[in-house]
Parts: structure tokens; sequence; C-alpha cells
């Protein structure tokens, strides 16, 4: 099921239901077409719940699986719903729904309500549609409803990363999941996402879900089997078999790229980490289903290590750490400026957050000067690294240099740490605040400065 934001309108589903009705409040008498599929839409109106809507596809078979997802904007206007045993062999947005040639492909219908009045916008389908391959098994929608994820977690190509070769279908059951975007009414795909080490039977898009803005996407993929533990460990020693892992994408503009790999703390064989997957509106906090962790611990934070609870399950619970890190330099030498001269400079780094930032890395490349000194912040020479700067923090640093040669001298600062960084434009300060050193002739100096 799924829920709008506000709470008032819900969508139901009977992925199992039998009519062979089309489109929407159709005749629901009729169940000749046994597991197609329906979705039921309520409202609430102050504490009363009424059906509004009964939706079926437009293109309606035995055993489509319609509903066996389904996901709300923010505002409940807009209604993604994945058939995952769907059939035809449609690539893309809106083509032909008739050809059933290709069993149990899936696709994703998009319905859009006016008022109160449902309709379906666009009938979605895979760029590589193939059988087999449980298009739509999950999806989710940003919170404007125009950004769509949708999962087929046994499509089989043996592509890594963003927008990979979709034809090689050597990975039997590796799993794929496609973003799609709305302009006005119109659907496109955006992306072909793939995990960074694609294996055969890995399941990749069992799940996933957006942050409100579309701009994070995370992806489970419940059959992984990696042995690392925690946050970007090594991919590659498949010794824990069907452990899982969850992949977490952001977009900056249109492009997407992998951001983290994810594994449990005590990563186990058979656990399925990654069966379930939740993202805060902002997609700094992730939450983890594993179906079948074995741990006997109780409640939060308690012992992982006694497997003797065979089954029993777990959720993890992930923060993303970023902090936009700033760099400021001050000339603080006045003009007139010589070869040779010793002035001095400083370079102020401040964390805008929103968390802390870990070591703190402050770089500086100079120009037409030899750097002699760096006090300040604890550090005595560049690149100087400081441990923890906090939210909303700031460290300062002087550096003395000498002009070594007539003409511009400059300097370009420059800050990085381990956490993402939202804003990169402000971690280089190369503003050109140097000056110009003259030449000294018959003891008469010739100078400039500039700002």
């Amino acid at each position: 099921m799924a829920l709008s934001a506000d709470g008032n309108t819900l969508a139901v589903v009977a992925i199992g239901e039998d009519s062979n009705a089309t489109g929407v409040n159709g005749n629901q008498n009729d169940n000749s077409a046994r597991g197609a599929g329906a979705v039921y839409v309520f409202t609430r109106s102050g504490t009363t719940w009424s059906q509004q809507a009964y939706i079926k596809a437009s293109n309606t078979n035995a055993v489509d699986w319609f509903g066996r997802s389904v996901a709300l904007s923010a505002d409940g206007n807009t209604l993604a719903v994945g058939a995952y045993g769907e059939a035809s062999n449609a690539t893309g947005v809106n083509g032909n729904q008739n050809n059933n040639s290709e069993d149990d492909a899936g696709a994703v219908y998009v319905f859009t309500r006016s008022g109160t009045t449902w309709s379906q916008q666009a009938y979605i389908k895979a760029s590589n549609t193939n059988a087999y391959d449980y298009f739509g098994h999950s999806v989710a929608l940003a919170a404007d409803g125009n950004t769509l994820a949708v999962g087929a977690y046994r499509e089989d190509s043996n592509a890594t990363g963003v927008n990979g070769n979709q034809n090689n279908n050597s990975a039997g059951n590796a799993g794929a999941v496609y973003v799609f975007t709305r302009s006005g009414t119109t659907w496109s795909q955006q992306a072909y996402i793939k995990a960074s080490n694609t294996g055969a039977d890995d399941r990749f898009g069992y799940s996933v879900a957006l942050s409100a803005d579309g701009n994070a996407l995370a992806v489970g993929a419940i059959l992984e089997a990696s042995n690392a533990t925690g946050v970007n460990g090594n991919q590659n020693d498949n010794s824990a078999y069907d452990a899982g892992a969850v992949y977490v994408f952001t977009r900056s503009g249109t492009t997407w790229s992998q951001q983290a790999y994810i594994k449990a703390s005590n990563t186990g064989a058979v656990d399925w980490f990654g069966r379930s997957v939740a993202l805060s509106a902002d997609g700094n906090t992730l939450a983890v289903g594993a179906h079948f962790e074995d741990s006997n611990a109780t409640g939060v934070n308690g012992n992982q290590n006694d497997n003797s609870a065979r089954g029993a399950g777990a959720v993890y619970v992930f923060r993303a750490s970023s902090a936009d890190l700033a760099v400021n330099k001050v000339l603080n030498t006045a003009a007139p400026y010589t070869v040779g001269q010793t002035l001095n400079y400083s370079i102020t780094v401040t964390n805008n957050g929103p968390h802390a930032a870990s070591n703190v890395v402050i770089n500086d490349t100079p120009s037409n000067l030899t750097i002699t000194g760096v006090s300040g912040a604890g550090c005595a020479a560049l690149p100087c690294t400081i441990a923890t700067l906090a939210n909303g923090a700031s460290e300062t640093i002087t550096v003395t240099a000498t002009i070594n040669a007539a003409g511009a001298f400059d300097n370009a600062a420059s800050v990085s740490a381990d956490e993402t960084d939202p804003n990169a434009t402000n971690n280089t300060d190369n503003s050109g605040n140097g000056g110009m050193a003259g030449s000294v002739v018959a003891g008469i100096i010739f100078s400039d400065s500039f700002e």
C-alpha cells in the first residue's frame, strides 16, 4: 500500500484480484482474469474514509500481478503501479501493449488525479524489455511525482554503474533499476542503473526508495554475496552468499552516480539485507531491512553476534554525513611589493554543515611565491589536515611566503574532507587577490598591486 504525505489518500493493492476490467472504475464482477491484480484508492474527509477509485491496467491480463508495488506522490495526485508479470515486448513509454511474447517482463502504469477523477497517464516499460525481468517489482516516486524509480530484480545484463551496456545478458538475475522523469505530462527514461559489482543472482532492484526531491536513490540487492561490513567496504569477496547489500545513488542535474555501497554491521549469509529500504525526505537517513538476520538481540543496539534466533530479522539505520566546506584567502601585507619581500596571507576554512567534517585537508598552490612558514589550527606545513571541524566552526591558518619573481603573484587555496560536500563551488578560492611585484633599480622600486 501507499499513503500520501498528508495522510488523506491511500492506495491499497490486491495483486491476486481477478476481474478482467481495464482502466478506472470498470466492471469488478467478471473474474475471468485470474491474478490480474487491482488497486483501490481511498480518501479521507475529516475522519471519514471512502473509496474514490478502482484502478486496473489498460491491458489487463491474467497473472500480470498489477499492484505488486505502488507509490504515491506527496499530494496523492500521482500513482505508480507495478505489474511485474505483465508480458508485452514493448520498450520505453506508451509502446504497444498487445504483443504478449515476453512472459513476466513487467510494466509500470502511471495514473494521475484531477479533482476526484483518475486517469492513466503513462504505460512504462524497460528500455531493454526481456522475459522474466520482473520490471515493476518495486517502484518509488519523488514527492512531486516527477521522478520514478523502477526495479527489475531479475534483469540479466552484466553492466555495472550508470547507463552501461544493456545487451549482454550473461549475469542472470543480476537486476537493474530504471529512472524515469516527467516533464509536463511526458515521461522519458533518464538512467539505467546497475550495481558497482554486478553479479548473477544478486537481485539488485528488489527494493527501491527515493528522497523527496528525487535526487537520492537507495537500491536493495537482497542476494549480493560479499562479506564486507559497513560502508564502502570490499565488494569482491563473495563468501557470504545471499547476505545482501544496499547501494545509494545521487543525481546532480540529470547525471546519476553511485555514492555508497552499504552492508550490515554484522554481515551474515542468507540475511537478505536490503529486502526493504526507506529514505528520509532529505535523503540523509536510510533504513534497511534484513529479513532473515539471525541474532537473538532485542531493542536497539543489542548484541549482534548470537545468531541463535534463525530468521528473526533486523533493521539497520544509516545516516549520511555531509559538510559544506568553504575556503577564503586574504592577503594581509599591503603594497608596494618587491622581489624577495616577505608577506603573509590568511586562509580561513568554515564548515557550513549540516554535519561535522573529518580529515579536513587545507592546501595552497602559490604562484611566484615560496612558502616559508605556516601557523594556526595546528598546522606547520601545507597541505595540512584538521582531524575534525564541527558544524558552524571555522579555522584560520596564516601563511608566510617570499616573492620569488617580478610580476604577478597569487595563490589558490582549497579544502576537502571525507564527507560529501553538497556545494563544491566554494571549496577553492583563487579569486586573484594577490599583487604585482616590481624590480629594484638604482634604489627605486617599481611596483603595482591589484585586487
